[in-house]
């Protein structure tokens, strides 16, 4: 119930679903399904399509529609491709993460789909990233990460000046990719 709640506040949380489905499916996904519907049904009873509000507008301003938003994808395909190349891979990423989770721990896939989602989507606004700390935290796999605020992608892969990272390895501080590497 409280992940339908937390969806239809903002449709952010359904990326760690995946994680969520592997030990009981339906005891996670009908109550999460009803409770959206019912706090969304009146909503399209009363305004049909326009409650889907700005969406569309948020997607074409941001570049989701012709696939430029997709700053990864895009340098190696051009806009359409990447839209479909970003939904394949989004899709592959949900169907391993709930296939390998471990049911009793779901953080670690919880981490890998939010940051392999930020890989392929890579938003404009940095605050979308911090999503993974709490799932970092409750995997129980932070030692080793930053401890700086997530940047936008453009800054996302640079060298690390972090004294941390200086002691323990040379390695950039592409946390989002270290995500997915360090399983």
């Amino acid at each position: 119930m409280l992940l339908g709640l937390s969806i239809a506040v903002k449709l952010v949380p359904v990326i760690g679903v995946p994680a969520l489905l592997r030990r009981h499916p339906l005891r996670v996904a009908i109550p999460a399904v009803l409770t959206f519907a019912l706090l969304y049904v009146p909503y399209v009873l009363a305004t049909g399509i326009a409650v889907i509000g700005f969406l569309p507008g948020y997607l074409a301003e941001e570049g989701y529609d012709d696939g430029s938003r997709f700053a990864l994808l895009s340098v190696v395909l051009p806009g359409p491709a990447s839209i479909v190349a970003a939904g394949i891979l989004l899709l592959v990423t949900a169907v391993l993460v709930w296939r390998r989770t471990d049911p009793a721990n779901p953080w670690l896939g919880q981490v890998v789909m939010i940051g392999s989602t930020m890989l392929i989507v890579t938003p404009h606004y940095s605050w979308y990233a911090l999503l993974l700390v709490p799932f970092i935290a409750l995997s129980r796999r932070w030692s080793g990460w930053p401890c700086r605020p997530p940047s936008p992608p453009s800054c996302w892969c640079r060298p690390s000046t972090s004294p941390v990272f200086r002691s323990r390895s040379r390695s950039s501080s592409c946390w989002p990719a270290l995500v997915t590497a360090r399983i």
